[in-house]
């Protein structure tokens, strides 16, 4: 029976093919072939690859099925890799669908056939069948996978691909947490070919993948342009840390620390891992000292606010060493809940002329001082003012402002 992939006659072979093979299959005799021995077909065909020639191919696949052994599934996947790799879709594919058990070897052979001949919308929707039809693909399968979606360069197709990867927990070390990197940095610079930048989140991706795989030139780089643009926030600001000191780096996750102005429980805590997970742990312990204190200092602020005790919740918080964005928080609240309007204001400028950034609660508790003091035209003002700060209403300001309406009608 004829194959359907085999040519209607055998052309002569190029005058430059090497001699052993010329000699192999210029004149096969039945005797010759029917001598070929069944491990010796993979060799040859990876040696066929090399010349990039359909006909040589095509040869040894019609001694492959004279020989009996075209259902074998380890020549099958030969024969797939060899027509992948010549850049024969059309053949691959066709092999690919006439196998008679699909594997991994060959789901992944297909669709790096596909990726690597710049077809990668087509491997992607290879994969999506070998998902459905129960074939888990490995950290092989997933290096196709991420070359296409470096190629195709949409953000969001990256972040599925490198969620999968952490979901299915497959083995990201070395060449594939690589080629992660390598697919986030080509989204990001489709992406600014497309005249877009990069948003905070989209470097979140890039410098988690850097931390998988140690990459610390790669997530200087992510560091430098966060730097740059601004974009830093406690999400971001953990992530480096985390980068560094998987990096090996605890002194650059400390620098990266030390620069926060609002340290969130999250944060120290990641800190101090850091510290404990490195060997360091005199200064492990020093920081849950410090963190230890600053938020005992901060709940004692606000217990003596809340009480009307408001000299001592000031002195409390002027004697911290280090000031949060809660303990500025809880003060201004105090001043703004028993109508001490203009120290809730002078508190406000103090936190802003300090570095720490403002949020809605702050604002909140500003709002509701100048409604209670009936102070239209403040309150109208740093209603204003929490758009210059990028702080969005929500309804609580909406609230605060109405009832300061009602007030002064």
């Amino acid at each position: 029976m004829t194959h359907s992939l085999l040519p209607s006659s055998l052309n002569p072979m190029p005058k430059w093919v090497p001699f052993n093979l010329h000699s192999s299959f210029s004149t096969p005799s039945r005797t010759q072939i029917l001598s070929y021995q069944y491990f010796i077909f993979p060799s040859i065909l990876r040696a066929c690859s090399g010349f990039g020639d359909l006909v040589i191919g095509e040869m040894v696949h019609g001694a492959i099925v004279k020989n009996g052994f075209a259902k074998d599934s380890v020549i099958q996947s030969s024969l797939l890799s060899v027509y992948g790799e010549m850049e024969f879709l059309s053949y691959a594919k066709k092999m690919f669908d006439e196998m008679t058990v699909r594997d991994l070897a060959s789901w992944s052979s297909i669709i790096l056939s596909y990726v690597e001949n710049g077809k990668s919308n087509e491997g992607l929707e290879i994969i999506r069948l070998m998902v459905l039809e129960c074939i888990r693909p490995d950290s092989v399968t997933m290096l196709s996978v991420a070359e296409a979606g470096g190629v195709l360069g949409f953000l969001i197709l990256a972040r599925s691909i490198h969620g999968y990867i952490v979901r299915r927990n497959i083995e990201s070390y070395g060449s594939l947490t690589t080629s992660l990197v390598a697919m986030y940095s080509k989204c990001g610079d489709l992406m600014q070919t497309r005249g877009l930048m990069p948003d905070a989140f989209s470097l979140a991706s890039s410098l988690s993948a850097c931390a998988d795989g140690g990459f610390l030139l790669f997530g200087d780089q992510i560091h430098v342009h966060i730097i740059k643009r601004g974009l830093f926030n406690e999400f971001v600001e953990n992530l480096l840390i985390d980068m560094y000191s998987k990096c090996g780096f605890a002194e650059l996750a400390y620098m990266v620390f030390d620069e926060i102005k609002e340290i969130s429980v999250v944060t120290w805590n990641s800190m101090i891992c850091v510290f404990h997970q490195n060997g360091n742990s005199v200064e492990a312990i020093n920081l849950i000292d410090q963190m230890k204190d600053l938020y005992i200092d901060t709940a004692l602020t606000d217990m003596y606010a809340k009480c009307g005790d408001l000299l001592t919740a000031q002195r409390v918080f002027n004697s911290m060493p280090e000031k949060s964005v809660v303990s500025w928080t809880v003060t201004i609240s105090g001043y703004g809940a028993h109508g001490r309007v203009n120290d809730a204001i002078s508190l406000f400028n103090q936190m802003m002329e300090s570095g720490v950034r403002t949020h809605q609660i702050i604002f909140m508790n500003i709002l509701s001082a100048f409604s209670h003091a009936g102070s239209m035209e403040d309150g109208k003002f740093y209603f204003n003012l929490m758009r210059d700060f990028a702080v969005e209403p929500n309804s609580e300001h909406y609230t605060c402002m109405v009832d300061l309406l009602k007030s002064w009608w």
